[in-house]
């Protein structure tokens, strides 16, 4: 069997980057599979809708299992909440089938995402706690 060249790429972009760029990746995956859950909820494809969410619960599980609340003070505290608000309202849109609800938390994920984005590429100044309230607030 001829290996997937995608497949083969992604392994090696997962292994090779470092902490921050995993994390944008995460977000990535995220928007990228609650996405396609919007499109199979107006579609009418519940069985797969409802596993693309769950596929962005479990990210954004994962995301609130790497916070480090003891190094990251406040900003952690304030992820945490965010994630867990997330993934409260996934599970009320994988019930409810509800692509507002979904549309919601990949807006909320898409502002972290270019905050995360902007600190790990070197962009602009540093993203500080105040500055990522300030852009989730928008």
């Amino acid at each position: 069997m001829t290996p997937n060249p995608y497949l083969k790429y992604q392994t090696t972009q997962v292994k090779t980057a470092s902490t921050g760029e995993l994390v944008v990746l995460l977000y990535d995956g995220a928007v990228r599979f609650l996405t396609r859950a919007q499109v199979a909820v107006a579609e009418g494809r519940l069985e797969s809708a409802s596993a693309d969410i769950v596929r962005g619960q479990d990210i954004i599980l994962e995301l609130v299992t790497g916070l480090d609340l003891d190094q990251g003070g406040e900003l952690a505290t304030n992820l945490r909440d965010l994630y867990l608000f997330m993934y409260q309202t996934l599970l009320q849109a994988n019930l409810k089938k509800d692509v507002d609800q979904i549309a919601m938390v990949v807006r909320l994920l898409d502002r972290v995402r270019v905050a995360w984005r902007t600190v790990v590429r070197g962009d602009g100044a540093a993203v500080d706690s105040a500055t990522m309230r300030e852009g989730l607030a928008a």
